[in-house]
């Protein structure tokens, strides 16, 4: 198989999920091991790293050899894998302490954040429309498979380092300022490619974007934790979701439409860049929560 062919080419873009995609099922079984202090923050890491890593491995040993697995095997073998460590999750609940207030039904009032909803939602619309859009901006570049392949890959490694970069910030998360510094730095990493094409200022903004956009999701997480009792977290977790994924819905197909109207990639990125910058402004308008105010 020629390096330039184009299988080779194929099972090139085909590894380049696995590089920037860290599993989830190992990241849940991590996340487990963790709360329930058998594993320290640096094994945790190294467990889904090494897992990722082994399956860009073993897909760039088997494509080597001329033997590249079918797309629908590599799906199943992630299944396979997935079974044991989902199984260990449930039969291994972690038990949180629970408090008087935690005995009290509570109800989750959204009107106390309301912006840091309209930022998130931005965030979902800004962060997918850089993702979905990106390769193709690559593409027109003159990026090949290898230089896609090594972008999704940069993103990946920086979102490895991330708990790492914003671990001190969030534990500051009460208020939505550490939402809106996270959702700036995408912003910078999405508007970076504006400026140039150089394979340099591409491979920054990978990098700047990756250490920050999983990270937003996480502020959301310690937000609501911080500002409401356990008994809504559920619940005020699960309308933040929605917001995100009506954000993750109506973004490509506003920046898709944009592009084929003025037939410019560099528009989609541009709105992908200014839907997170709004993000972030928005969120820095969100205040810490009074409990009484927070449970009507």
């Amino acid at each position: 198989m020629l390096p330039g062919s184009p299988s080779t080419l194929r099972y090139v873009s085909m590894l380049a999920p696995w590089c920037s995609m860290p599993r989830s099922s190992t990241v849940m079984t991590a996340s487990w091991m963790y709360a329930t202090r058998r594993w320290t923050p640096e094994l945790v890491a190294v467990a889904v790293v090494a897992f990722s890593a082994a399956i860009a491995l073993w897909l760039l040993w088997a494509t080597r050899r001329g033997r590249a697995p079918a797309r629908w095997l590599v799906w199943l073998a992630m299944a396979v894998i997935s079974v044991p460590m989902m199984a260990l999750l449930l039969f291994n609940p972690v038990d949180l302490p629970v408090t008087v207030a935690d005995a009290v039904p509570g109800t989750f009032a959204i009107r106390p954040i309301t912006i840091y909803m309209a930022a998130y939602f931005l965030f979902g619309a800004g962060y997918i429309a850089y993702m979905t859009f990106m390769i193709a901006y690559v593409r027109e570049a003159g990026g090949g498979a290898a230089a896609q392949s090594a972008f999704w890959c940069l993103i990946g490694l920086s979102a490895f380092a991330s708990p790492w970069v914003w671990s001190r910030l969030l534990a500051r998360g009460q208020s939505g300022i550490t939402t809106a510094i996270i959702l700036g730095a995408n912003a910078i990493g999405a508007v970076l490619p504006l400026f140039s094409h150089s394979a340099l200022t591409l491979g920054i903004s990978a990098l700047v974007f990756g250490v920050a956009f999983f990270s937003v999701v996480t502020a959301t997480t310690a937000f609501i934790r911080f500002n409401y009792p356990a008994t809504v977290w559920p619940s005020a977790i699960a309308t933040m979701t929605v917001a995100f994924g009506i954000g993750q819905t109506l973004g490509p197909i506003a920046t898709g439409a944009m592009t084929d109207a003025t037939g410019s990639l560099s528009s989609a990125l541009a709105v992908s860049a200014a839907a997170l910058l709004l993000g972030a402004i928005a969120a820095a308008f969100q205040r810490p929560l009074n409990r009484s105010i927070a449970t009507p």
